[in-house]
This record gives structure tokens, sequence and C-alpha cells, in this order.
């Protein structure tokens, strides 16, 4: 009953947040929806609409599966948009009354309680950002509160009875998790890791040798797919692996440095989340305290429910990845941030039981201030639609620029745009490609150095290049094509606020 309580409410509370934005507006959402449209019309996982469809080596194949249900049932574009949103507020409101349902059965929390807790962790910013377009966060939080609810029972049941089918849905629903976003495979060492400390061995050695078995496919599949993808589109288009190696290799001894400059960033995004809305200064001033709330409530939650040593795995595992990661965001924080929210307040509610009274009045006193913090100033921002600004400010761009390439180009251009690109193609028909590349780690631009922006457009074919950011990204790139090239290479097509359209004129005695 917690469980459907909190689902229903949360669906509820999603639906007030609805936002009319636009798919593509995030890069992602518009090549979510790209692949489930391919799926749907029996192209199989590739980037149909991309020059020469390669296979879709970088998305699991999850979201953009459920996607494709959703097209099949409503095959017409932009009019199924709203059906792409719904399913996202199912998943939304489904991982939310499961998390609730997770703390009645592994912490013996009270229903009314639960529910409280769950709605307050699940209605924040960083959760329905993501949740109102198509991205695959709400699946994946999903997938990961089933996996650790599933792996508690284990811990706690055995692996018989009932505790079978509760091994069953651990497997599923971890294989499920990794198959929603990549990271999900941080799941299986720390599963079998939580069951092998709860003694239930036979169940550790089944996780790992399942889940070896889940990924093996996927990984044996993008490593063929990415020879299929063209070494300048590899970046963006194609799988983690090689990617990451890449610019992990580039940056040499400087790797540690990097890693120390991407833990303060780490550590910046998750106040930013837990402290929404104060000032970068206070937030830091605060982080002591919330660092000290956290890791309190992970050590409580490892001694007190030895049930949910799987979760406290997890979340540190999770963390440790996102550490790793080149690209520092604070959308892949997201499905973390309700994990780490519960932390901090059993943190503070520890402290609040202590023997000593100052210490016990001084922690009751910071977990009521923080909890009226947190919740406050979540709802203040949901309710002023901080949570879909971005998305519109960006829905307008996308819808001057498709309008732009409908009218000035032929229906066989080639458009190039950074991060509009799927949104594009989605809109207008038009084939299409990015035209940046993704270097977080290189020395020079993250969008990558006019020389390689150019061998870019060049094996793309692009002939049509949406400007999203004025010439911030491609202004160097045409630069050079024009000093290379001749003026005329770069051709003005149409102008709109936010953007300009131009044309990229090839001819063969270009040494480009």
């Amino acid at each position: 009953m917690a469980g459907l309580a909190a689902g229903l409410f949360v669906a509820f509370a999603g639906m007030l947040l609805w936002s009319p934005a636009a798919v593509g507006v995030f890069n992602d959402d518009g090549v979510y929806v790209l692949l489930g449209k391919a799926l749907a019309e029996g192209h199989g996982l590739r980037y149909a609409g991309v020059v020469g469809a390669p296979p879709a080596a970088k998305f699991p194949p999850l979201y953009p599966l459920l996607l494709a249900g959703v097209w099949k049932l409503w095959p017409s574009f932009p009019a199924n948009v709203p059906a792409f949103k719904a399913l996202n507020l199912v998943l939304a409101g489904s991982g939310a009354g499961l998390l609730a349902a997770y703390l009645v059965t592994v912490f013996r929390v009270r229903g009314r309680t639960a529910v409280a807790l769950a709605a307050a962790v699940s209605l924040t910013v960083d959760t329905w950002r993501y949740a109102v377009i198509p991205l695959s966060e709400p699946l994946f939080v999903l997938a990961l509160v089933a996996a650790l609810a599933a792996a508690a029972r284990v811990e706690r049941g055995g692996e018989g009875g009932m505790g079978a089918g509760a091994l069953l849905l651990a497997l599923v629903a971890t294989a499920a998790a990794f198959y929603a976003r990549t990271i999900g495979i941080v799941l299986i060492p720390a599963v079998a890791l939580g069951w092998l400390l709860a003694g239930r061995r036979r169940a550790a050695a089944l996780v790992v040798a399942a889940g070896v078995a889940a990924v093996s496919p996927w990984m044996l599949w993008t490593r063929v797919a990415a020879a299929r993808i063209p070494a300048p589109l590899a970046d963006i288009l194609g799988p983690y692996g090689n990617w990451l190696a890449a610019e992990v290799g580039e940056s040499g001894a400087g790797y540690t440095g990097v890693l120390a400059r991407r833990a303060l960033d780490l550590v910046g995004r998750v106040l930013a989340a837990l402290l929404p809305g104060l000032p970068n200064v206070v937030q830091w001033a605060l982080a002591p305290v919330i660092v000290a709330a956290a890791i309190a409530g992970g050590v409580w939650a490892w001694k007190r429910a030895r049930s949910a040593r799987t979760t406290v795995l997890a979340v540190v595992g999770l963390l440790l990845v996102l550490w790793l990661w080149p690209f520092a965001a604070r959308r892949l924080v997201a499905p973390v941030v309700p994990w780490l929210a519960l932390g901090v307040g059993a943190g503070f509610m520890v402290g609040a039981r202590h023997r000593r009274p100052r210490m016990a009045l001084t922690s009751g006193t910071a977990a009521l201030a923080w909890a009226g913090w947190f919740v406050s100033a979540n709802v203040l921002a949901l309710s002023a639609r901080r949570h879909d600004l971005v998305l519109l400010e960006r829905s307008i761009v996308l819808s001057r620029a498709a309008e732009a390439v409908r009218a000035a180009t032929p229906p066989d251009a080639v458009v190039g745009a950074p991060e509009l690109w799927a949104g594009l193609h989605l809109y207008t028909g038009r084939t299409v490609a990015p035209s940046a590349r993704f270097r977080p780690w290189s020395k020079g631009p993250v969008w990558g150095t006019p020389e390689e922006q150019l061998k870019l457009w060049r094996a793309a074919g692009i002939d049509y290049l949406v400007l999203e950011f004025g010439g911030r990204v491609h202004g160097d790139a045409l630069l050079a094509l024009q000093r290379a090239c001749g003026a005329e290479s770069v051709r003005s097509v149409a102008r709109f606020p936010g953007g300009e359209l131009v044309r990229l004129v090839w001819t063969e005695e270009c040494p480009v």
C-alpha cells in the first residue's frame, strides 16, 4: 500500500510538471526517439536518418525498445511525443512506489513515513529535468530500485522458497539496469559482494555468471559495430570503451590531475543537488557536514539492516564510476541523488539519537533544517518550472532551426548540428550528422579542433550546418575552411534568433 500510494502521488505530481518541450533538445532524447523509430520500422538498432545509418553501438537497447513499442501504437510524429513523455511518467511513478516499498521492507519504516520519504527524494528538479522528456533516467532508476530491493530480500531470506523468486527478480533487474544505462554494470559486482558478505555464496556466484552472460552479447556486438562507424564520428556515435581508452590515453601522466579535478566537480554537483538553491560558497561551506552525514547514514544502513549492504555497495560503486568518467554532467548524478538524500537524512537522525544531549540537539536541529530546505527548495523550484526552463528555451531554438532547414535545404541535403541533429531529422526528415567532436579530456576544445571538425564534416558529407551556439563551436572551423577553400565555401542561408544555417560548398580543388 505504501508503494502504491507513493507511486500514484509522484505520478500525479508528474502530471502537474508536464512539459511541452520538444524532442531532441538534449541530444540524447532525440537519439533515443530516433532509435525507437528505427526499431519500430524494422531497421534494427541503427542511427536511421544519420549518414550511412551506422549501428547504434553507444545506447543500450532497453529504453529504445520501449519507445519502439510506443511508436508502433502511435506511429505519427510529433503527435506521439506526449505518449513518449507519458511512458516516463509511468516509469518515474513506478520507481518512487518501489522505493517506498523498499524502505518499508528493508528498514521497517512505517508506511506513511516511507511514502513521504519516497516522494521527497523523487520530486526534485534533478529528477524531473530529465523525466519530462524521453531520456532513460526514469527507467534506470526503476531497474536500480528493483534490483536492490530484490537483492535485499535475497540477503535476508536465503535462496529457497520465496527467496528463489527474489533471486530471479534480482538477476533480471540487474540485467535491465545495464541495458537501460551502461553504468548499471556496477550492480553485478555490488550485488555479488553484498550476497557474499551475507553468506549467500551460491547466489553470489550465480549473479556473476548470469551477469557475464547478460552483458557479453552487448559487449561483443558493440565491438563489432564500432568498426562500421566512421572514425571522426566514433566519439559521438561509437561505444564508450574505445572512447574512454582514447581519452585516458591522451591525458597520459595528467590523468591523476584530471581525477583530482573530477573529484571536486563531482562533489560540487552532489552538493548542488542536496543543497538546492544555495550559493556555491554556502554549499562548499556546508560540504563537511553533508559528507559526514552521508557517511554516517551509510555506516548506519550497513550495520542496522544487513540486507541493505548491497545498496551501500551499489551507491559507492556508482559514485566511483562517476568520478572516473571523463564527462561531468548533473544528469549523470541524478539517479544517485535519491539514495544520497536518504543517506544524509539517516546520518542526521543517527546523530539526533546520540547519547550526548548536545550532539543529539545539534544533529536533530540540523536534520530539520536540512530536510526542510531540501523539500521546500525543490517544491518551490518545481513550482517555478525550473525543471523545464532550459528545455523550453532549447525547444524554441530547435523549432526555428527545423523551420529554416525545411525552407532552405533540398530533401537530399545532409544537415549537421552540434546537439540538435537527431531532433532535426525527426522534425524535418533530412539526413543528419553530428557536426562536433566530443573530447572532454583533450588539450583542445571539447568539441574538437578546427582540423578535427573539418574531417568530420568531410567524412559525413555535411553540406548544411546549423550553428546553435553562434560561432563558439564552429567559428574557428568555418574560418579555417574559408582560408583553405575560399570565402565562397561558407555561405549563410538563413538566420534565426539563437542560431544560423550555413551552406558548405565542397569542391575537388579544396585541400580540406
